[in-house]
């Protein structure tokens, strides 16, 4: 009914939040990672900056971009940010991991997502106040 929607959307939960105020940080989060696992492809654009109409990261060029809010500060996150810090914490987190080549390439080595673990964090994200 009507009125079971409303108590649904605005009802409080455990966090002292409502449960819309809560979906939309769990939304956030999981872009927040979303984006750090794309830290070497267009990660540190999307993170900082969001995504266009056509959910593409925006690049930002000019503060004064009207596609952002606060486009000097997000600018300013994008060049200081120490993106490696980052890359290091997804590392020891054990969500990405180092593996090394086989056959003919066995001295070369990537990085992977352990897919294992990036599930249990997604899940732990998503059920995190129920």
């Amino acid at each position: 009914s009507a009125s079971m929607e409303v108590t649904q959307t605005t009802g409080v939960i455990s966090s002292g939040r409502t449960v819309g105020d809560e979906f939309q940080r769990t939304i956030g989060a999981f872009y927040a990672i979303y984006w750090l696992m794309r830290l070497d492809t267009d990660g540190q654009d999307g993170f900082s900056n969001g995504v266009d109409e056509e959910w593409n990261p925006i690049k930002l060029t000019e503060p004064d971009d009207l596609r952002v809010t606060q486009g000097e500060k997000r600018l300013n996150f994008h060049k200081h940010a120490q993106w490696s810090f980052f890359h290091k914490l997804l590392m020891d987190a054990g969500l990405l991991e180092e593996k090394r080549g086989t056959g003919l390439f066995k001295s070369a080595t990537k990085i992977q997502v352990c897919q294992k673990r990036l599930l249990s964090l997604l899940a732990l994200t998503a059920v995190h106040d129920i």
